[in-house]
């Protein structure tokens, strides 16, 4: 489904049950400074997808329903974004795990990003670059980077 706004979702179905859905909005260069900025003579789109929200049915956890919802999201709606981007409880440990197996980087943390139950909460905004969007070089960036080439190389070399 899509909406005249850029909103879009799909839904996960067992049957007629509802098991899991995904919405998100399409926006053009609404990134918040995590894609880098064009290039002379770069075709690689400005356009990004922010996952409003995903959630998946208690008992349908852990068998792929998120994971699918992502994947046809991305190959179906988004073939032409350079970012998905989404926000994640900072405590929420489950969703960052899920979310970096899925190919998503922590971009930086946001401060009293969320109100639950009247407190204050942190979250990280995460980050999955496709079709040739790529952050903006940083030291951050650059360290995260490092220490995944690092780790990639170890476990190649590891894998021997």
């Amino acid at each position: 489904m899509e909406r005249a706004d850029g909103i879009s979702g799909l839904v996960a179905q067992a049957g007629e049950r509802l098991v899991g859905f995904v919405c998100w909005r399409m926006s053009a260069e609404e990134d918040e400074g995590l894609l880098a900025p064009q290039l002379c003579g770069s075709v690689v789109s400005r356009t990004v997808a922010y996952v409003l929200t995903l959630g998946v049915d208690q008992a349908w956890r852990r068998a792929g329903v998120a994971s699918e919802l992502l994947r046809r999201m991305k190959c179906l709606h988004c073939h032409g974004t350079s970012l998905l981007w989404l926000h994640v409880l900072d405590s929420n440990d489950t969703a960052l795990r899920f979310y970096q197996r899925c190919g998503f980087a922590v971009a930086r943390r946001e401060s009293d990003f969320y109100l639950i139950g009247g407190r204050r909460e942190d979250a990280y905004a995460l980050c999955h670059f496709m079709n040739g969007g790529r952050p903006p070089l940083s030291c951050e960036w650059l360290l995260l980077a490092a220490r995944r080439r690092f780790r990639a190389l170890f476990w190649a070399k590891g894998a021997d």
